[in-house]
């Protein structure tokens, strides 16, 4: 599952809301490296980068847009996801 908004709720209360977050890491399923920016707006929030799956209360999955495209991918990455670290 994607992270839902009350999660990036917590992630930006929790850094001073900033009007970005930065997660650097590796794609779960293909092992590339990733870089998922999301950015406040004024509708929510937007994502640039990659994707953030959250299958697990604070536990987070970075995907790459390609394997976050194949639904697949996606499954198997909420199944063993890890902590990934904020910037």
């Amino acid at each position: 599952m994607v992270i839902g908004i009350k999660s990036l709720n917590k992630l930006f209360e929790k850094n001073n809301n900033p009007k970005h977050c930065h997660f650097k890491g590796r794609c779960h399923s293909c092992g590339c490296d990733v870089e998922v920016k999301i950015t406040r707006t004024s509708g929510g929030y937007g994502f640039s980068g990659g994707a953030l799956c959250e299958p697990k209360q604070q536990k987070i999955s970075l995907l790459c847009f390609s394997c976050y495209n194949a639904p697949k991918e996606r499954e198997r990455s909420l199944i063993d996801a890890k902590r990934v670290d904020l910037y």
